[in-house]
This record gives C-alpha cells, structure tokens and sequence, in this order.
C-alpha cells in the first residue's frame, strides 16, 4: 500500500492560493499542523487518512476489488480460446481446485 504523508500530499497539492488552509479546515486541523505534516515534522493520522483520500477524489483498492479485476481478466483472455483450449483450461482449472496447496 502507498504510504500516505506530507510529501504524498503535497505532490498531490496543485499550489492555488487558499488550497492547504481549505485543506487543513477540510481535515479538522490547524493551518500549522497541516505545515508541520508537509514539511514531515508531523506525521498523518488515522482519522484523517479518509479526509484526504475525499479531497484528492481518490480510491483505495481493496483485495476483493483486485481480486475480481484479476478474475475479470482471466475472462476476457478465455474469450480468446477456440473450444479445444477452453475445454484444456477448465480441466486445468479443475485439477488446480482440487490441489489443496492452491485453496485459500
């Protein structure tokens, strides 16, 4: 995961006149907190971790989102098989099931 921090934030800060102290409002914190984070004097808290994410329009991926995007392409690579190597990659595909060292 993407360690969250001052520099990670003010890489992210697009320097308009105003911005970092809307942000500091926006995270329930001083103008000076915030300027001790930036200059790495202060580390991210906890809470504010999905205040900034709010800001910045940002999503963190979950596994399960991973995951399903992993399946999804697995998919769209199947779709590329004539039916002999579809039916060769469901018997892989099961013989892989039914090995215990693959099962989560």
């Amino acid at each position: 995961m993407e360690r969250i921090d001052g520099q990670w934030i003010k890489e992210r800060l697009t320097g308009k006149r105003g911005e970092q102290a809307q942000l500091a409002r926006h995270l329930g914190i001083s103008n000076d907190k915030l300027s001790k984070t930036l200059r790495g004097e202060r580390r991210v808290q906890e809470s504010e971790l999905p205040l900034l994410l709010e800001w910045f329009q940002l999503h963190l991926e979950t596994d399960q989102e991973q995951q399903d995007k992993d399946l999804q392409e697995i998919l769209v690579e199947a779709r590329e098989l004539n039916e002999e190597g579809k039916q060769i990659l469901l018997e892989h595909l099961r013989l892989i099931l039914r090995a215990p060292e693959y099962r989560r």
